[in-house]
């Protein structure tokens, strides 16, 4: 980087350097100068013609391919614009960091100024901001992990005064923290879920959006064999198990007649990274009387929170489903037909 970069230059290949290729976006005046960093530094501009568009377009990328994925967004009505879009992302807990400009510091005379952090976190995303030149990089690295690391729509406000403020130095990009391991179920809970597991007549495995994300298609299908149980998605989960002769398919407002009446009959339902919407389970109809519910999710505060569970287990889903898996094996349990 040549002579003295400006902050907006210096974030961008911050950005492209801890791994975004791509950036949706509209511009205008306050998010000119990084959409423009962000082209030269390499990131692949992709215009919109609404900013709404454009937070839709970075949702569905950064759920496809689970990459650094921006969004760039004007001031004032270039962020309103895109709020559906972005509390979309947030609800999906989706990966994004939407890049909005934001007016000078103090400009609160600005017809563009808006309270950006409140609005953010009004539709449930995550807000952050550039505070001052010096404080940049960290605050740009914060949000990066936020939306990395945590898996959350982030808001990262860009006040033009900062953007341009000159950066001297060539210092490297800070380091991302590494990636944490996989969560691990309780060993007693594994257990508990096992003995259910064992007794039910007919479980179903009904896999969601963190059983994608997980990896946990193959631990899932084999527990599956083992046990006789049916597979199922949420619509965040469609298409894990296409293919399989035990999928009934997604499990609620898109399922057919057969799988209502299959997913009734279960006595054992097993959710892996799946919320348990009324959407999913078409308001508690295709839960029988009696049915023992249990869910394995790695947000402690999804565990029983849209219906009662019997079993909560806090983890990864792959691991856990390979756990049980594990827990089957050491019991010996031979592979149920039907």
């Amino acid at each position: 980087m040549k002579g003295n970069p400006t902050v907006a230059a210096v974030l961008a290949d911050d950005l492209a350097a801890y791994g975004a290729r791509r950036c949706f976006g509209l511009l205008g005046t306050a998010n000119f100068k990084i959409s423009h960093a962000l082209v030269e530094a390499g990131v692949e501009l992709i215009s919109a013609r609404h900013e709404g568009n454009a937070a839709c377009m970075g949702d569905a990328y950064a759920k496809a391919t689970g990459e650094l994925t921006l969004v760039s967004v004007h001031s004032g009505p270039g962020l309103t614009n895109a709020l559906t879009g972005i509390a979309e992302a947030a609800k999906s807990r989706t990966p994004l960091l939407v890049l909005a400009g934001d007016v000078p510091t103090g400009a609160v005379k600005s017809n563009f100024y808006i309270e950006q952090a409140e609005m953010v976190r009004s539709v449930g995303a995550v807000c952050e901001r550039i505070h001052t030149a010096a404080s940049a990089r960290e605050d740009t690295l914060r949000a990066v992990t936020r939306a990395m690391r945590d898996r959350q729509t982030v808001v990262l406000s860009l006040p033009t005064d900062v953007q341009d403020a000159i950066l001297p130095g060539t210092l490297p990009p800070l380091a991302l923290p590494p990636a944490p391991d996989p969560m691990h179920p309780d060993p007693a809970s594994v257990r508990r879920l096992a003995d259910a597991l064992l007794s039910a007549q007919r479980p179903l495995v009904l896999a969601g959006r963190g059983a994608v994300l997980s990896g946990a298609e193959g631990a899932l299908t084999a527990l599956a064999e083992r046990s006789g149980a049916l597979l199922a998605t949420s619509v965040c989960g469609h298409g894990l198990f296409a293919g399989d002769p035990w999928s009934i398919g997604i499990s609620g407002g898109f399922s057919s007649p057969a799988a209502d009446d299959l997913i009734r009959e279960s006595d054992l339902i097993i959710a892996f990274g799946a919320s348990l919407t009324h959407w999913t389970t078409k308001r508690g109809n295709l839960i029988a009387p009696g049915a023992t519910v249990a869910q394995i999710d790695i947000d402690a505060s999804r565990l029983g929170y849209q219906m009662p569970v019997q079993h909560a287990i806090q983890a990864d889903a792959r691991v856990t489903a390979e756990t049980l898996l594990a827990e089957l094996d050491r019991r010996g349990v031979d592979p149920r037909q039907g």
